[in-house]
């Protein structure tokens, strides 16, 4: 979930070339490769790999539309830790997908998660296999914050109520910050002009114990111990307070330097606010464009999109959950098995605490019609009420397509 700004790093098999030159798999009949079969590991701002961030994944050279894409993380004895079988673009690429969340945050790796260590990340295509190896520092070498417990544990949501704590490590010794929780954005650049949520919202509504920011000074070492941020976490406003950044800030202060400041929360949400579960179905936006933006209606030709940030705190789930779009059904009961009418489910890791999606290409659309979007939580095929999410509501197909 933290997000930093090191250089970038990209990885290649010593295949690749080779695989450009024509050694794939493809029959003569497969439309061409637009671009070299090349994997680039990064994150989510470009950098070589940092504790706590989020791994990016970007591939380039599939086949239009191809299914499935098989995407694995393997420690350094070729076992699998992670993994995600995805959908290409029309333009045959895979584009800032999330393969692994909060690196070096754990103790150990499997099931999506990345200790400390040294790994492989292997793409299985039509193409053929490429490689790239990456290694996930065992203490943070730049900026870094997080939102965290009392204790200084990684907190990737809270309840609302509960109040909302950070820690940061590696900044400038002995120099006063401010932390701002912020309305969540999908990148932060050099020079951004760093606002509260007050900056936003009417200002009638918020308690005053609700700050705009908290100041506090570094250690010796450049570390902030774990600090109270809000009192408690909120969702007065719909949409601005359900997630948010956290950002911490040196003078030039609400101006965010690459250098010096840090932001929990990249490409990834930095914290999600979350209820209790509620009794009954679960239904939330999932069908969504490629810029976050939910809809209820596409075109032929268009690609769906999907991904969620749950305001409910999900009891029962796998550490991969399918992603599937389905024909429109008026009442899903439970127990039902599922169908993908794409050509299969996409499969991804979450992010542990939250439960969040990252964005995934699930449909290059080729049909009109209605349909739903169904996220598998427990992974096992069919549907789970109260424990499977819905798109949309009771009333109505996930999203209709028409020409």
């Amino acid at each position: 979930m933290i997000v930093r700004f090191p250089i970038i790093l990209h990885a290649f098999s010593a295949c690749a070339l080779a695989l450009v030159l024509g050694c794939s798999g493809a029959t003569i009949n497969d439309p061409p490769l637009t671009d070299p079969f090349e994997l680039s590991i990064t994150t989510a701002s470009g950098g070589i790999i940092n504790q706590g961030e989020a791994l990016i994944l970007n591939v380039t050279g599939l086949q239009s539309g191809e299914y499935p894409v098989i995407a694995q993380v393997l420690d350094s004895q070729s076992a699998v830790v992670s993994q995600a079988r995805l959908t290409a673009s029309s333009n045959g690429r895979i584009n800032n997908f999330i393969l692994s969340y909060d690196l070096g945050f754990f103790d150990t790796s499997g099931d999506g998660r990345l200790a400390p260590g040294n790994y492989t990340v292997r793409v299985n295509a039509t193409a053929g296999t490429i490689t790239g190896n990456i290694s996930v520092p065992a203490a943070p070498d730049g900026p870094m914050v997080w939102g965290c417990d009392i204790d200084g544990n990684l907190s990737n949501a809270f309840l609302a109520g509960e109040p909302v704590f950070f820690s940061a490590e590696s900044l400038t010794p002995n120099t006063v910050y401010r932390a701002w929780p912020v309305d969540d954005r999908r990148a932060w650049n050099d020079g951004d002009i760093i606002k509260s949520w007050q900056a936003d919202a009417p200002s009638i509504i918020w308690p005053i114990e609700i700050p705009e920011y908290v100041e506090v000074t570094t250690d010796a070492n450049g570390d902030v111990d774990p600090t109270q941020l809000l009192p408690y976490a909120t969702k007065l406003l719909v949409g601005i307070t359900d997630q948010f950044d956290i950002v911490i800030d040196a003078e030039p202060f609400a101006v965010f330097n690459v250098d010096t400041d840090a932001v929990d929360g990249q490409i990834p949400t930095g914290v999600v606010v979350q209820e209790e579960l509620p009794d009954g179905p679960l239904y939330a936006e999932l069908a969504s464009y490629s810029n976050y933006t939910y809809s209820n209606e596409f075109k032929v030709g268009e690609e769906v999109n999907i991904w969620l940030n749950p305001g409910f705190r999900l009891n029962d789930f796998s550490m991969y959950v399918l992603k599937y779009i389905l024909y429109h059904t008026e009442l899903w009961a439970d127990g039902t098995p599922l169908e993908d009418i794409t050509g299969g489910a996409e499969l991804d890791a979450i992010q542990i605490g939250c439960i969040n999606e990252g964005l995934v290409l699930a449909w290059i659309i080729d049909q009109i019609g209605e349909y739903d979007v169904l996220l598998d939580v427990n992974g096992n095929g069919i549907y789970d009420e109260g424990i499977d999410i819905l798109d949309g509501g009771p009333d109505g197909p996930g999203f209709t397509v028409t020409d």
